[in-house]
């Protein structure tokens, strides 16, 4: 992004303001999209989204997904795991 703003012709608004101003340009909008994953909930939600809330495996007492989903869209349905633990592989119950 910073190639873009550098790389602009000389008459372009964005040249025309100033060093400074166009390095809170570049970063601007990754401090927008990273500020709203924080808010929504990182990494954890995001996680929670795709597997479902883990469970934990009563055996080795380890986070096991309560769900999968296979093609990785987090729109779609998701699937019940087979009920083995990938750890110590014991039957859940």
């Amino acid at each position: 992004m910073l190639l873009c703003v550098a790389g602009a012709p000389a008459d372009a608004p964005a040249r025309k303001q100033g060093l400074i101003a166009n390095l809170l340009f570049v970063l601007l909008l990754p401090a927008i999209i990273y500020s709203l994953f924080i808010l929504y909930g990182g990494q954890q939600r995001a996680y929670e989204r795709r597997f479902g809330t883990p469970d934990f495996c009563p055996h080795c007492k380890k986070a096991v997904p309560g769900r999968d989903n296979p093609d990785g869209n987090a729109d779609e349905e998701l699937v019940d795991l087979k009920r083995i633990c990938p750890h110590c592989s014991q039957t859940l119950v």
